[in-house]
């Protein structure tokens, strides 16, 4: 259900949402650092209609102050948080190159990493992504299903190669989205439907070639295997290569039937497929065996790749596929696209220095590895001594109340008063003194790396209200720095 709900309470009536559907995360992008926020997940219903007049109702929230202590006391499906900027030298959690890496296989499908709970991420650990797919071959060396699809996933944490901890072991849901958070991040998948040849990724080298097209061989009784490389079909001026003899249909014995035998002959083209897709910018190409058939319905074979408007194209045979044996089978055929008068197709058949680049959508299978190295938050010396100069104090001068303290819980007088220096390392000494030189306070700072804001009360060491005027702050950071700054206290 989605818009304004029928039913109104004194003229008040509830929105629905507008069904985009359920959203699992949110993002807070105006807060102020020192204030302190609440955030609630709550559940409704959609109650009922003019006929019953029943309005939706919310799950409960609690979110209580005590008038007496001034505790805050949270339900279940409340959380508070004070925003911080981090401390000095903050390097937030990261994975190694800002990507997963294509190890090995040639997926065209992609993965993506999103780190979610930097603080659960663990340092210097590297994971490693592989399929399970739903190929398989028969006696004669054969696809046993017409297309290879992703059947499954792994997620395995590599780091000790003597004792990898498996993560995900063999689950079905390559998930698009909203996916489970594991040590910190999440893994979501676009992947491809299946094995097959994309058309329009695929083109020739020049504009001036006949289009072409790609699928699965078949004749009659034989039928390839389709493989997931992508592949380039290159035409010279004499001959490149001698297709192999191919027979297009075969008798119970395996023998050929008589007459559907493609002799092996000259050829004036090559065909090589792309062997790495991964690393470096480097591409490999292997060159290929070939069959040939040459559709000679007006005259004898010329050994040249063609076709025209009204006439059958012939075929060239990618022979990359092998059975046990190591002997070539059958995987794609390569043809001209027959369609006479249709002003979107070019006719001309290919010449001398003309490449036909297919391109094969390959959905995650077997061959396929991801890896990928995650880096914990951690603190930068150098960095932290550059960012010292960071450190600020807010609000100075300081003077009535700030926005980030908290609400006077008695009938009178202010509540508690806070001055926040920002920016600090993790581990520091604040010492602040009058202007006279006096020490006033010691604050030994310690929090967290994400965290960088330590608080003054306005106490003296004697646990008594500071006095109005000007103060000098010292922050001494260990291995990292100083910082002398000064800060006022306004009545």
């Amino acid at each position: 259900k989605s818009g304004w709900h029928p039913v109104d309470l004194n003229g008040i009536k509830y929105y629905l949402g507008n069904e985009t559907g359920l959203v699992h995360s949110y993002i807070d992008n105006d807060v102020v650092n020192g204030q302190r926020y609440y955030y609630a997940v709550v559940s409704y219903d959609y109650g009922g209609d003019l006929t019953n007049n029943i309005i939706p109702s919310d799950s409960p929230m609690k979110l209580r102050v005590n008038p007496l202590t001034g505790a805050v006391s949270l339900g279940p499906n409340v959380v508070e948080v004070v925003p911080s900027p981090p401390s000095a030298g903050f390097v937030d959690a990261s994975f190694a190159g800002d990507q997963v890496d294509h190890v090995a296989g040639s997926s065209s499908a992609e993965v993506f990493l999103e780190i979610v709970d930097p603080q659960s991420i663990k340092d210097a650990h590297t994971y490693q992504i592989t399929f399970d797919d739903t190929l398989f071959l028969n006696q004669q060396g054969l696809a046993g299903y017409d297309t290879a699809t992703t059947k499954s996933y792994y997620l395995v944490d590599v780091t000790n190669p003597n004792n990898p901890d498996t993560l995900i072991n063999n689950s079905e849901h390559l998930p698009e989205t909203d996916a489970d958070v594991i040590d910190g991040f999440r893994l979501t998948f676009k992947n491809v439907e299946s094995l097959g040849f994309n058309r329009d990724l695929s083109s020739w080298n020049s504009d001036s070639v006949w289009t072409f097209d790609v699928a699965r061989y078949y004749t009659f009784n034989v039928v390839g295997s389709m493989l997931p490389f992508d592949y380039r079909v290159i035409f010279t001026e004499g001959v490149a290569d001698t297709s192999l003899d191919l027979c297009m249909r075969t008798l119970s014995n395996g023998n050929c039937f008589p007459g559907f035998l493609q002799e092996g002959r000259p050829v004036n083209f090559k065909v090589q497929r792309q062997v790495s897709l991964t690393g470096d910018d480097a591409i490999d190409w292997q060159q290929i065996p070939i069959g040939f058939i040459d559709v000679i319905p007006y005259g004898s074979p010329d050994s040249i790749f063609n076709a025209d408007g009204s006439r059958e194209s012939d075929w060239i045979v990618f022979m990359d596929h092998e059975d046990d044996l190591g002997n070539p089978l059958p995987s794609w055929r390569f043809l001209l696209n027959l369609m006479p008068d249709d002003e979107t197709h070019i006719y001309d058949q290919p010449r001398s220095g003309d490449t036909a680049y297919v391109v094969v959508d390959k959905p995650f299978l077997e061959e396929d590895v991801y890896e990928f190295t995650t880096h914990a938050p951690a603190i930068d010396v150098a960095k932290a001594s550059s960012d010292m100069d960071r450190i600020k104090v807010v609000p100075n001068p300081y003077f009535a109340a700030s926005a980030f303290e908290g609400q006077n819980t008695f009938n009178s007088g202010r509540g508690p008063r806070e001055i926040q220096f920002r920016y600090l390392p993790s581990e520091c000494t604040i010492r602040i003194y009058s202007i006279s030189g006096e020490l006033v306070k010691t604050i030994h700072h310690s929090s967290p790396l994400e965290s960088g804001t330590g608080r003054w009360d306005l106490l003296t060491e004697d646990n008594l209200s500071a006095a109005f005027g000007m103060y000098v702050y010292h922050v001494d950071a260990p291995n990292i720095g100083e910082k002398i700054g000064k800060l006022a206290i306004v009545k």
